[in-house]
């Protein structure tokens, strides 16, 4: 994900996660936001269907890599509450492997 999700996109990208997300049969899925410069609320709308989803079959669900902009974005809408968020990808990874 590069660059920024918002209203106008959104759709887009909720479409893209949805389909990647119905063929997947791992135990976990970490998004890498390191390149996100920007999430609006229906970006992160899409993250959340996305992670309830994934939660409903069992399929552990994280984020990392931040920006400060996106982080002070999932932390005002709450998320952080719901989504687990790390640092780094190999502190994701570490956190639902280990």
């Amino acid at each position: 994900m590069v660059g920024h999700i918002d209203g106008l996109n959104a759709e887009e990208f909720h479409a893209g996660l949805n389909q990647n997300v119905r063929s997947y049969d791992g135990g976990a899925v970490i998004f890498d936001l390191k390149t996100l410069t920007y999430i609006s609320s229906a970006g992160l709308r899409a993250i959340l269907i996305v992670a309830k989803t994934l939660h409903a079959e069992g399929i552990k669900f994280s984020i990392c890599s931040l920006s400060e902009a996106v982080s002070s974005m999932v932390r005002t809408a709450g998320f952080d509450k719901v989504i687990d968020v790390y640092e780094s990808p190999s502190e994701a990874v570490s956190a639902v492997t280990g």
